[in-house]
């Protein structure tokens, strides 16, 4: 026992002594300590203590390359990820961190091949193929982008990023519906996303526009109220709907829609002519001439406008300014149905007199 005790002892000893001879470890604890709060300098000062006292020390090379890319130091996080890499080949880490910094160098061919190696060596690294989905769309390869997305999904479905670039792609794609799922996801598991709700109102925004343009009105507007509940501030939003409204007949709806988009955009002409239009049907012709003459004042090649302010004169008996602005529609409109439409009237006119 006496001697055995001894053994022991004298092992302590000598560890003891290794580590006085070669402090580098303790260095490398110290900067994982740093990391582990956030003080970045103070851990890449650490590790290059490491690694002047232990120059063949992987994780010291590793770790201060993640340390750099903490503070954008691209160059230099690659620098040592490579170093990493030279000395170990299969550090899954070190691969995903470098393809982080050649992305932030617009290298994204090169990020792709090492994020192929992370997936290789990692093949359940989430994180991986939502970074390699997104280095896709650099490269314009949407299809890989989505799949490795919906793979970085399956493996983590509570990875808001990934929901966020699927979506985001699907809503470049002209895909509404896909898109308002994922963008729906992602602010679930992530309120704090701001570009997520403006891209998700658009998306709504968007859908609204078709199923406007398809005569699906209700759809319409339940999407463009989805849309200003997310972004309540965007004329154009109140705009779309506004249209919905005169479409539908709701005039008084139609008339505050169109108000808030003014009062939000105050030169937005295509807002004052649709005001007008709404003013007209609510029998109120002096202010939708008012209206038409403010839009073709912002746009003075206004055609629609001047076709539209013209109806206005007509129905207040003004027949010479009606057909002032026809003439000057047919003029400027490079829309053959409008300038047929505009002639047309003329000749009613010239026929009452």
């Amino acid at each position: 026992m006496k001697s055995g005790s001894s053994l022991v002892v004298l092992a302590c000893l000598m560890l003891a002594a290794l580590s006085c001879s070669n402090p580098a470890p303790q260095h490398l604890e110290q900067g994982n300590a740093f990391v582990q709060r956030g003080q970045w300098d103070e851990a890449i000062a650490e590790y290059s203590k490491a690694i002047e006292l232990s120059p063949m020390m992987v994780a010291a090379y590793s770790n201060r390359g993640y340390a750099y890319c903490q503070i954008g130091r691209w160059s230099e996080a690659a620098a040592d990820l490579s170093r990493a890499l030279e000395l170990n080949p299969n550090l899954a880490e070190a691969y995903y961190y470098r393809a982080v910094a050649y992305g932030h160098q617009g290298e994204w061919d090169r990020a792709i091949a090492d994020l192929d190696r992370a997936v290789a060596l990692d093949p359940d690294s989430a994180e991986a193929y939502q970074k390699r989905g997104f280095a896709y769309v650099e490269k314009e390869q949407w299809h890989q982008a989505i799949a490795d997305f919906t793979r970085a999904i399956e493996l983590n479905p509570k990875l808001a990023p990934a929901y966020y670039n699927r979506g985001t792609l699907y809503l470049a794609q002209g895909e509404w519906s896909l898109a308002i799922a994922d963008l729906e996801r992602a602010v679930a598991i992530d309120p704090d996303q701001p570009l997520a709700y403006q891209n998700l109102a658009e998306a709504y925004a968007r859908r609204g526009y078709e199923h406007g343009s398809t005569g699906e009105l209700e759809l319409a507007v339940a999407d463009l109220s989805k849309a200003i509940e997310l972004q309540p501030n965007v004329a154009s939003l109140y705009y779309q709907r506004g249209s919905v409204y005169n479409a539908q007949g709701k005039w008084h709806l139609a008339l505050a829609d169109l108000n808030t988009a003014i009062e939000l955009e105050p030169d937005y002409p295509a807002a004052y002519n649709n005001r007008a239009y709404t003013y007209m049907n609510l029998a109120q012709l002096d202010r939708a001439i008012a209206d038409y003459t403010t839009a073709i004042g912002l746009v003075p090649d206004y055609a629609l406008a001047y076709y539209n302010r013209a109806v206005a004169y007509f129905n207040r008996g003004q027949t010479a300014l009606a057909i002032a602005d026809l003439e000057r529609a047919i003029a400027l409109s490079s829309d053959p149905d409008l300038v047929e439409a505009a002639r047309q009237r003329i000749s009613e006119i010239q026929r009452r007199r």
